[in-house]
């Protein structure tokens, strides 16, 4: 007997999560295919095998266990129910159940299935994929039919809860084939009736119905009956140019036209993977020369894309010998000087590398490609001056340059070069992490000089970083100077931020600065906001209160200032929800 208000209930909880919908209806669209080749359930585990387009994919789903605690109260509440117990003898599970269990705030259907622990082999990088999520409409159906399974995928044996209940269970669960395998079995009985030359003619009408089908049937001949070379190339070059062809289309249909009304992710998990997929047919290295060059002079047609980045990565892979990497690598060099760089460097062409990189030195990271590129090629020298010149040309991050420089000036035993390079690498962006690195590699010598540059640096710096400098200086005035000076006339309606963390840590040393940093953190008061701008601003205002009241000891002041505040408010219900949510006897004020 199928109970579907609990199939329902499962499905809904899956539902009411912020899944992709798209990715909930490919998944359900693979469940009612028969695509679950294999389903296992065991305590509070899921394993399964899924028929996707390409492979089969493993997946494995685990859902948390019931705490002990839980168990027990579950327990007490089927024992102190007779017609719950009723139920669960002949295998139903009344719906009052879940109704008590969610009174002691216990889910044995889970609110949420992002929570659950999940793996699939597939190259999708997003949690649930259509494959899990295909699990997740099989086991409703099986939970519909089966329902004390729902105490299994809690981490509860239906043994075990039957010796705690001391009642026998309706059933003992026993996996039943799935629809896949009825399928299977059932036209296997009909194939073994047909003749040789029957099932040819069979082979030959379903292979030729669609071009999917043929490359289908081609991966199942490669696999099972095994090819010959020159088999191998023509079926390797088929199945990537048809992946190729069905990839081009929907590239050029988003070039020509856009993106769908409700394009979303899962579209470009689609490409992604295509682009995956015409990659790992081409490592194979068994396309043929003419379907890669078709290949090749057809994707470059697509470089200035959104998927240039992708399309230049399969085109470099089908470039199987010097003549079409040189090829490639000529058609690309102005849009795309980077990967032309990369191709010049694995066929060894120094002259046309050193001329393409010359042209298009503008970063730290090109600078630092071409330092490499002789240091790789032992002309150490150029490398050294390649890299001061990026030092002198190069206007922002520089830290590869500096740092590559250092270690060379180390090796040297230049130590003045050294810690020059360091300061600069370190002060650039200076952080507490920073300045810690640099302190730890000076003695004290040295330290004595640099830290007055330091310093300086530091009254320059405009960040957080500096508040927790001082901080860890133990210039505690300077930090309380900074918290006014820096945020002053700001709204900073952020108190997790670091500069509250500081102020909490100062707020009985300077209690009138950090009062007067809270005041100013609060913005504007007076004028209607965001809701979540009510709720971080009563979250300073406690802190307000925190000072006058238990700090200064001046509770009239705050008094003053909470009624002002209130009063200019009163007619901003959200405000008053927030801040009564937050501060003690608000709404008594």
């Amino acid at each position: 007997m199928m109970n579907k208000s609990i199939q329902y209930k499962w499905l809904e909880a899956l539902k009411n999560t912020n899944l992709d919908k798209k990715r909930l209806s490919r998944g359900e669209e693979y469940a009612y295919s028969g695509n679950i080749t294999n389903l296992s359930i065991n305590i509070n585990e899921v394993i399964a095998e899924v028929e996707g387009n390409y492979d089969n994919y493993e997946i494995e789903i685990n859902f948390k266990k019931l705490s002990s605690k839980q168990i027990e109260t579950l327990v007490k509440v089927i024992q102190s129910n007779p017609e719950i117990s009723s139920e669960l003898s002949i295998g139903n599970l009344p719906y009052k159940l879940f109704e008590l269990l969610q009174e002691e705030n216990i889910y044995i259907i889970p609110n949420s299935f992002n929570s659950q622990g999940s793996y699939c082999d597939c190259l999708d990088d997003t949690r649930p994929c259509k494959h899990i999520i295909a699990v997740y409409y099989v086991l409703s159906q099986e939970i519909s039919g089966k329902p004390l399974l729902l105490f299994e995928l809690n981490g509860i044996s239906l043994k075990e809860l039957s010796e705690k209940i001391e009642i026998p269970l309706g059933f003992e669960y026993k996996a039943e084939k799935t629809l896949k395998q009825k399928m299977q079995e059932r036209l296997k009985a009909l194939l073994d009736k047909a003749d040789k030359a029957k099932l040819k003619e069979i082979i030959f009408d379903l292979t030729f119905r669609s071009k999917e089908n043929y490359i289908k049937y081609l991966d199942i001949i490669e696999d099972k009956i095994g090819l010959e070379d020159n088999e191998n190339t023509e079926v390797a070059s088929e199945k990537f140019m048809f992946n190729w062809d069905k990839l081009k289309w929907k590239l050029k249909k988003i070039e020509e036209y856009g993106y769908d009304f409700d394009y979303d992710e899962a579209e470009s998990l689609d490409i992604e993977d295509k682009f995956n997929e015409i990659i790992e047919e081409l490592e194979k290295k068994e396309a043929s020369k003419e379907a890669r060059k078709e290949f090749i002079d057809e994707a470059l047609s697509y470089i200035i894309s959104d998927f240039g980045g992708e399309v230049m990565d399969t085109i470099y892979v089908a470039c199987y010998d010097k003549d079409e990497l040189y090829y490639f690598a000529e058609n690309i060099r102005n849009s795309n000087p980077a990967m032309a760089m990369k191709v010049y460097k694995k066929l060894s062409d120094k002259k046309e590398y050193l001329k393409l990189r010359r042209d298009n030195l503008k970063s730290n990271s090109d600078y630092y490609d071409l330092v490499l590129f002789y240091e790789g090629n032992n002309e150490p020298q150029k490398a050294i001056e390649t890299a001061y010149e990026g030092l002198q040309k190069v206007q922002y991050y520089k830290g590869d340059l500096q740092e590559y420089l250092a270690e060379k000036a180390l090796n040297s035993n230049n130590r003045e070069e050294y810690l020059k390079l360091k300061f600069e690498k370190y002060t650039d962006k200076l952080t507490l992490q920073d300045y810690k690195k640099f302190k730890n590699i000076c003695n004290d010598k040295e330290w004595q000089q640099y830290e007055p540059k330091i310093l300086l640096k530091l009254e320059k710096l405009h960040s957080s970083d500096r508040l927790l400098i001082y901080m860890h200086r133990k210039e505690f005035e300077k930090a309380a100077n900074t918290l006014l000076e820096y945020y002053s006339g700001y709204y900073n309606f952020r108190p997790k931020s670091i500069s509250f963390s500081v102020a909490e840590e100062l707020k009985d040393k300077y209690p009138e600065k950090v009062l007067q940093f809270y005041l100013n953190s609060t913005g504007d008061l007076n004028s209607a906001k965001d809701r979540k701008i009510y709720a971080n601003q009563a979250l300073i205002v406690l802190k307000i209160q925190a000072i006058w009241v238990n700090v200064l000891k001046t509770p009239e002041k705050w008094l003053n200032f909470a009624k002002d505040v209130k009063y200019k408010n009163k007619n901003r219900k959200a405000f008053q929800e927030e801040f009564n949510k937050v501060i003690p006897d608000w709404k008594h004020l």
